[in-house]
């Protein structure tokens, strides 16, 4: 028999009757659990933080399904397993998991290897406020702290989440456009966020946009760090992207993901174009009617798979004389 759809989740389901979809609801209850202890001095004085298990099991569930093998798991699984990385002093730069960014919890010791709870999640609002609202505060924060990172000199500018399972282009232009299912969104990054990212590798098979979002476009190779000039990279058919190089890596400018979320998406889109310049190429101008800058600015936070396909769609290679007696 069909439980009704406004039925109260079961969380016993899974344990039951099994399945990608149950396993879900179980997983996100957890990051319910863990915000409402959060939000309890009490509870937090008598309750550790909660191990995260190692998501690569759980993962090979939840894709098991062609419902939940979706564009919003992509999402989901890219946005949660973004981290930071540690500054050139640990202790006072630690990295920094998506999970210890919208939950009350600070990153663990050898005392409490699971983390500690803290007054409040360092980027507030999760789900309370709409998700892209609350990622693109992501965006905020990450590209103001970007430069206490390790090895922050090999990039002119702020490169988004340099750690992370990367997303294909086709779901994050998707997501920019308001084409998901925001609910099924919510509950899945819900239910990875109860997991451990950490040393978890997975490949999804890349595809190009159908309908690329101009702006997005522009962002991604900087938001992932682009290497000037018109070289190509050893081994690629597209400037290096996210690699090593000489001369430090184009990435965002710290101002933009502010820009973009107060609706000034047409100047750091003549912004974006002018830095692409710098790294060789010409892009498509602004278009007349913008996305919400919001929705970019949270798309902007996944790693992109193959970002270089994106730009080689609404871009062409600029011809130097360098460049000609390369070919």
């Amino acid at each position: 028999m069909t439980r009704p759809a406004r039925a109260a989740p079961d969380h016993r389901a899974y344990a039951r009757d099994g399945g990608p979809h149950r396993l879900a609801v179980l997983l996100a209850a957890l990051t319910f659990l863990e915000q409402a202890v959060g939000r309890s001095g009490r509870a937090k004085e008598n309750a550790p933080v909660p191990y995260a298990p190692p998501a690569g099991k759980f993962l090979g569930v939840l894709t098991q399904d062609e419902y939940m093998d979706s564009p919003e798991l992509r999402v989901a699984v890219g946005l949660a397993s973004c981290q930071t990385r540690p500054g050139a002093d640990p202790s006072q730069v630690p990295s920094r998991t998506m999970r210890q960014l919208l939950l009350p919890i600070d990153p663990g010791d050898r005392s409490q290897p699971n983390g500690r709870w803290r007054d409040f999640p360092v980027i507030p609002g999760f789900g309370s406020r709409p998700l892209p609202d609350v990622l693109a505060d992501v965006l905020v924060w990450r590209c103001r702290t970007a430069a206490d990172e390790f090895g922050s000199e090999r990039f002119w500018g702020a490169p988004a989440f340099r750690s992370g399972i990367r997303v294909p282009a086709d779901d994050l232009h998707r997501f920019a456009s308001g084409e998901l299912d925001e609910q099924k969104l919510n509950l899945l990054f819900r239910a990875c966020l109860a997991l451990s990212w950490r040393n978890v590798s997975y490949q999804w098979l890349a595809a190009a946009p159908r309908a690329p979002v101009p702006t997005l476009g522009v962002l991604q190779p900087l938001a992932n760090g682009l290497r000037p000039g018109t070289g190509l990279r050893r081994g690629s058919e597209l400037p290096s992207v996210a690699g090593e190089g000489e001369e430090a890596e184009l990435a965002l400018n710290p101002d933009w993901a502010m820009q973009l979320t107060a609706g000034r998406v047409a100047k750091v889109h003549e912004d974006a174009l002018a830095r692409l310049r710098q790294a060789g190429w010409d892009a498509v101008p602004a278009p007349p009617v913008f996305p919400d800058g919001t929705r970019i600015a949270a798309a902007l936070v996944p790693r992109c798979l193959r970002p270089g396909t994106v730009l080689s769609a609404i871009a062409t290679k600029i011809k130097t004389s360098d460049s000609e007696e390369q070919s």
